[in-house]
């Protein structure tokens, strides 16, 4: 079972994730785990994937910050459909 001060740690990322400017980060969420933080969700470029991480450091105290969130390609037509792990261009997309 995670204890209380796990909880406080994980309110206070998902606070600091509600608090961004960035429409995309505040809909992310966070688990916390008797290792680390994990910070999952989708965001549609790497650069809010790195912020939404930056964000939450300053309530990870002393835990490691795995960051799961996905970068959603909006690059691809209609009909494609990003590959998951991948990013942008028809290479990196399938037909679906």
């Amino acid at each position: 079972m995670i204890d209380s001060g796990f909880q406080d740690v994980a309110g206070l990322a998902k606070r600091l994730l509600m608090d961004s400017h960035f429409a995309s980060i505040r809909g992310l969420d966070v688990r916390m785990t008797n290792e680390h933080l994990e910070l999952y969700g989708e965001v549609e470029t790497f650069f809010l994937k790195q912020v939404a991480q930056e964000t939450i450091r300053s309530a990870t105290r002393s835990f490691e910050v795995v960051n799961a969130v996905t970068v959603r390609s909006s690059w691809c037509s209609e009909k494609k459909q990003p590959i998951p792990g991948k990013i942008g261009c028809e290479i990196d997309c399938e037909v679906g």
